[in-house]
């Protein structure tokens, strides 16, 4: 029958019923009637009518030949349905349906108002199954003299008003569970936040007690462990520098370098190995950065400025105020090249390839050299002397920072200018972005400025209260750090000039650096301290209190280890773990016990006790005699 089966269907539910011992029976109906009940025209209902009386198809009868609205269709012997399995399952459905409607009726007449669930979503799903409608009412509704007793608006309203409030209260009950699920969720905070902040308590008060235990000892085992639990507690600030300073006192690699007079500047050579110091004792020397055994001593007529490495570290290039340049080899200080300028040289640099040299002088002038030859390649002529020069990542252009308070950018084999960047003060740092698209410029005017390379449009002012010293983008070259003679270091995102995160010292801070991956900046100030601190949050990982003014930083090991360059006259050279997992690991081998019971319960109180270092075997409690 294809598209009028569902019609057919409904007819035939129209016209079978279950009686009252469950036995289906005949329900004849008018052809006007089945159209009302399916929905349709009268005319559809009789095509659907004369398919199902044809010879051959005896389903449905009727007393007229001609259909009209009134006649009467009728099954044509209940036998058929009781033999015909899926008029049966139509009239079961049917008869559910019809029981379902006299329920909401019953319920009215009882004096209900609203229906609630199972009940409710029942008679929802009997009236959307079974395609109620006034119509199909009539032969279930309750009558009285003919009359009937619940209008169906009734019923149909009374499912609207049901389903209305059940909706009222499941918002209610949503909004009640959010409300609880939220308190819920604030009161685990609290307990989180509470557990936290005791967690921390704890952690500072060892890291205290760490730091008695030490100044009143020779034996600095039990300040170490201690250190330990504080940080395995918490990991603070004081923690780590608590047993940091334990963890050197207990013994550590530290390599010591020596000059005659203050140290100027140092460097070290890409793979960390080497360290190269320039003096003003007229000599630049290049030690092993693990061992401080001095591997070459490169001699000028003046004191030395600037230092730096080549990118395959087998050369170091110096800066003097004997008026030279001087290309060496690192490991055994032989004179490659000798770079002459008119005054003295402030700044040195290579390029990314190694074969050519910058030097910023005293005259005004930055000069590119060819490193092995000291041939002169260009001249680059700002107005005012040249204290900071880089060459860009690709080697094609030259930055300059010069005392006439501009930064300049120049073709690097070209002499011509490419872009010129004002400042109000001398500019002492500059660096280019790791794309090259960018520079980023620190001076005395009190701001860091960052610069299109090509074009000297600023792209964002990065403001200090004091001098800029040293500047560094990261990796990504998003973000810039900052350090600063107003004893701060800080970190700015480079397109905005935001500033994201600030460390403060107390003293000027010159050597910044970003870890490798640029979750990390590393800080070096003359208050004898290096930081380590995360520049998204400020959030400080690592403070290590040297006894000396800090002259460079370096990330080691991927980022795991800080590389120091500390001193004046004397150098120390040091590699410290940054992570407190790490530092423990440093740590724990230098002990030979654990904490005993009593000091646990000194330390710790009531908590269980367990292993500090987990190699090491706990002391047993000594028992009295």
């Amino acid at each position: 029958m294809g598209p009028r089966r569902g019609l057919a269907k409904r007819m035939f539910q129209r016209l079978t019923e279950k009686a009252q011992a469950g036995r289906e029976v005949r329900r004849p109906a008018k052809v006007s009637e089945l159209a009302a009940v399916a929905e349709v025209s009268q005319d559809e209902v009789i095509e659907v009518v004369k398919r199902l009386r044809a010879e051959g198809c005896s389903f449905l009868t009727s007393p007229d030949q001609n259909l009209t609205a009134g006649s009467v269709i009728d099954i044509i012997h209940e036998s058929l349905i009781r033999r015909w399995k899926l008029l049966n399952k139509w009239a079961t459905e049917e008869a559910e349906s019809g029981q379902w409607y006299r329920r909401v009726e019953d319920f009215i007449v009882s004096g209900g108002a609203h229906l609630v669930d199972p009940q409710l979503e029942s008679a929802l799903q009997a009236r959307k199954k079974g395609r109620w409608n006034e119509p199909w009412s009539n032969s279930y509704a309750v009558k009285k003299d003919g009359a009937r007793q619940v209008a169906y608006e009734n019923v149909t309203g009374l499912l609207k008003k049901s389903v209305k409030r059940r909706n009222r209260t499941r918002t209610i009950v949503a909004a009640v569970a959010i409300v609880l699920v939220a308190l819920a969720a604030t009161a685990t905070r609290f307990w989180w936040s509470a557990q936290r902040n005791a967690q921390v308590a704890l952690a500072r008060q060892l890291a205290a007690d760490s730091t008695l235990a030490r100044n009143s000892s020779l034996d600095h085992t039990l300040a170490a462990l201690v250190g330990v639990e504080s940080i395995r507690h918490a990991e603070t600030v004081q923690g780590y520098e608590t047993l940091w300073e334990t963890n050197n006192e207990m013994g550590r690699e530290v390599a010591r370098m020596a000059h005659q007079e203050a140290v100027s500047a140092v460097a070290f050579s890409p793979d960390g190995t080497l360290v190269a110091s320039g003096s003003e004792d007229w000599t630049a020397r290049v030690f092993e950065a693990r061992t401080g055994r001095q591997v070459a001593r490169l001699a000028h007529q003046g004191p030395v400025n600037a230092v730096a490495f080549s990118p395959d570290g087998t050369l170091v290039v110096t800066g003097s105020e004997d008026h030279t340049a001087r290309v060496f080899e690192a490991r055994t200080g032989r004179e490659v090249a000798k770079l002459a300028s008119q005054e003295a040289v402030y700044a040195v640099a290579f390029s990314p390839d190694g074969a050519q040299v910058v030097t910023g002088s005293q005259d005004g002038a930055a000069r590119v050299f060819e490193a092995h030859t000291g041939r002169e390649v260009t001249r680059l002529a700002p107005q005012g002397a040249v204290h900071a020069v880089v060459f860009s990542p690709d080697g094609t252009l030259v930055a300059t920072g010069s005392k006439d308070n501009t930064a300049r950018v120049f073709e690097a084999r070209a002499r011509s200018e490419v872009a010129r960047m004002a400042h109000q003060g001398p500019v002492n740092a500059v660096a280019f972005s790791p794309d090259g698209t960018l520079v980023v410029t620190g001076s005395e005017d009190h701001a860091a400025r960052v610069f299109e390379a090509r074009t000297g449009r600023e792209v964002a002012r990065l403001a200090h209260q004091g001098p800029v010293n040293g500047v560094a983008f990261s990796p990504d070259g998003g973000l810039v750090a900052t350090g600063s003679q107003d004893n701060t270091a800080r970190v700015f995102d480079a397109r905005t000039g935001r500033e994201v995160a600030r460390l403060a010292h107390q003293d000027s801070v010159k050597a910044v650096a970003f870890s490798p991956d640029g979750t990390l900046v590393a800080t070096g100030s003359r208050d004898q301290t290096a930081h380590v601190f995360e520049p998204r949050t400020g959030r400080e990982i690592a403070r290590l209190p040297f006894g000396e003014r800090v002259l460079h930083v370096a990330f080691a090991s991927g980022g795991r280890f800080l590389r120091a360059v500390t001193g004046t006259t004397d150098l120390l050279t040091t590699q410290d773990p940054i992570f407190p997992a790490d530092l423990i690991t440093d740590a724990c081998p230098k002990l030979d016990r654990n904490l005993t019971p009593d000091e646990w319960t000194t330390y710790l109180g009531n908590l269980p006790y367990r292993k500090t270092c987990e190699h090491l075997k706990p002391v047993a409690q000594p028992q009295p005699k």
